[in-house]
């Protein structure tokens, strides 16, 4: 026998033990996982970026919303006539802007949630401004910024309304679209100075009042929000009055109060507590993740596969809403179901709107026996979903606040009209 046969024969494996292979393929699933990951947050870095850049909003009479609710059309009809929008979401930012001075005209819409500290705070920030314009303001920004003006909510069945006023910007014959559900009101007791145009008739309001400066700020033009819609932009006068009365300035500095702006803190001390933090905690959170990805895929095949135990008893979601329902129909109470669907609907369209809205008060209205309870922020809600959906406030406050029905034919067709408007509030196909 040769020697190198010998060294064959003696390196070669026992008979019947296979010969072990590296295991390669870990490291191959290890770095596909990686790069898995890495693209996926390139991907969503990406998309961020691109959202910062191009940014919208679902908020009535928001600039950047080119739906039938939203006002983009004006604010691109400002800029075509030279004159300078910037657009500001929220008080931290407004805090982080420059004060506007006289050459800037301040526009704030969608004001339905602010509160009147922070109005308070807006009002100082903005009172050097040349002019204040306040498209469907409310009566907590109203009572800071313009006290001779006020809100009222009523159903107004005439489509226009004349000017009948010489104001700058306004000539007494021009129409525009009137608020079916809003008016504003001059307290002339408060403030002499107030001038109301476009007026609904004896004690019916007014679309626009306009009120003198003083010495705590700028004059302030309030005005419903219906003639500066995209839809209702191109109809009568709606354009001319809307243009005429913001481009009073060089610059209009738009600002969209958001749902969540406090004044707790100012916004330079806003993270103070994330700071005790070191900065490498992110990264080793990241690097522990891998890791124990890594050890998951490493010692998964040695775990064994996963064994399925039946349990007691299962109940499904479908069973229970029908047995529910049978206890309903059993206790003849479509009342009290009706009841409970309408406040879980205005609930979920006040949180996509937007507006505040306490559903655990209406409950326990309901629990109480008192269903009938008026709730003053309903109106508030009402308003937002009509302006959203440019459906009659009437008809939305007889189906949100109306009669409930009795009989169970009248439930099914109450529960398509929530479902319905629900779906036309979201823009549901």
């Amino acid at each position: 026998m040769s020697t190198t046969s010998a060294v064959r024969t003696s390196s070669a494996p026992p008979h019947g033990t296979p010969p072990r292979r590296p295991r390669r393929w870990i490291w191959w699933v290890i770095g596909g996982v990686v790069v898995a990951v890495v693209v996926i947050l390139l991907l969503l870095t990406i998309a961020s970026a691109a959202n910062n850049a191009h940014p919208t909003s679902s908020a009535p009479l928001d600039p950047a919303d080119h739906g039938e609710a939203g006002t983009s059309a004006l604010a691109s009809i400002l800029t075509g006539h030279g004159v300078d929008v910037a657009t500001v979401r929220g008080l931290d930012a407004l805090r982080a802007t420059e004060r506007p001075g006289a050459d800037t005209t301040v526009v704030i819409s969608g004001a339905a949630s602010m509160s009147a500290p922070v109005a308070g705070v807006v009002g100082d920030r903005i009172r050097d401004a040349h002019r204040v314009v306040a498209i469907d303001p409310s009566q907590s920004a109203l009572s800071v910024l313009a006290p001779g003006i006020t809100v009222s909510y009523n159903n107004t069945p005439t489509p226009t309304s004349t000017a009948e006023c010489a104001v700058p910007g306004v000539s007494p014959g021009d129409v525009v679209s009137a608020d079916p559900s809003l008016r504003l009101l001059r307290e002339t007791d408060v403030d002499p100075s107030t001038t109301g145009c476009f007026g609904r008739g004896h004690d019916g309001g007014y679309d626009m009042v306009i009120s003198a400066p003083t010495p705590a700020g700028p004059p302030v033009v309030a005005m419903t929000g219906t003639m500066t819609l995209n839809k209702n932009l191109g109809r009568y006068d709606n354009a001319g009055v809307s243009v005429r009365t913001i481009a009073t300035s060089d610059h209009v500095l738009w600002y969209v109060p958001l749902p969540g702006d406090r004044i707790d803190e100012p916004a330079s001390h806003q993270g103070t507590e994330q700071s005790v933090f070191p900065r490498a905690v992110g990264p080793m959170f990241l690097l522990a993740f891998f890791a124990v990805l890594a050890l998951v895929v490493w010692r998964g095949r040695r775990v064994g596969p996963l064994s399925t135990e039946p349990l007691p008893a299962v109940v499904k979601a479908i069973e229970t809403t029908q047995s529910r329902g049978r206890m309903y129909r059993r206790a003849a109470a479509a009342d009290r179901a009706a009841a409970v669907l309408r406040v879980r609907t205005i609930a979920r369209l006040a949180a996509y709107l937007g507006v505040p809205y306490d559903p655990g008060r209406a409950l326990a209205a309901l629990d109480d026996g008192h269903p009938s309870t008026p709730d003053p922020v309903l109106a508030t809600v009402i308003s937002a979903i009509a302006t959203a959906t440019g459906r009659d406030r009437t008809a939305l406050m007889a189906l949100l606040d109306g009669p409930l029905p009795r009989t169970d034919d009248d439930l099914v067709r109450f529960t398509d009209a929530l479902t319905t408007l629900d779906k036309e509030v979201r823009r549901a196909p």
